[in-house]
């Protein structure tokens, strides 16, 4: 038996092909890289867009089989609770808030803030708070030694 499908059912695949597509545009938008390739397979694999474009078509496929599954029938919208909803919003803000910091107020601060506000809400009442501060201040070693280290790219 097909179950009815209405746009709120059935929009979360269409929002996973639209994300899909958007990041598909973006990938294109990649510059090539200005040291070529002999072999063009070689070339092609080795340029910066590559693995974002492998991606955005992954996401593009996935959500083109979402939309098909849910208009078909075969697949329902999951229902979120409201608590998990408003856990995550609570991490964007938190994540928005961290990149807007960064720009303003260099990499350590905001990092060790960021993780120590997220490490916080998500384990409220889980773990002793002084494990917390340890795991926080790990984290933040970890990600400003290895930051500029493995991706070789300037802290601000």
């Amino acid at each position: 038996m097909k179950k009815e499908c209405g746009w709120k059912k059935c929009s979360e695949g269409a929002v996973v092909l639209a994300l899909g597509v958007a990041c598909l545009l973006l990938a294109l938008g990649v510059p090539d890289n200005p040291i070529r390739q002999p072999n063009p397979v070689l070339d092609f694999v080795t340029q910066a867009r590559f693995l974002p474009l492998m991606g955005a078509l992954v996401i593009t496929a996935l959500g083109a089989a979402m939309t098909a599954k849910q208009l078909g029938g075969a697949l329902a919208t999951a229902h979120i609770p409201g608590e998990e909803l408003t856990r995550a919003g609570v991490l964007v803000g938190l994540t928005a808030a961290y990149a807007a910091l960064v720009l303003n107020l260099g990499f350590v601060l905001p990092t060790a803030g960021y993780l120590a506000a997220c490490l916080f809400y998500l384990n409220r009442g889980a773990r002793r708070w002084y494990t917390l501060v340890l795991f926080t201040a790990i984290f933040t070693g970890v990600a400003t030694l290895l930051v500029p280290r493995l991706l070789n790219i300037a802290l601000p």
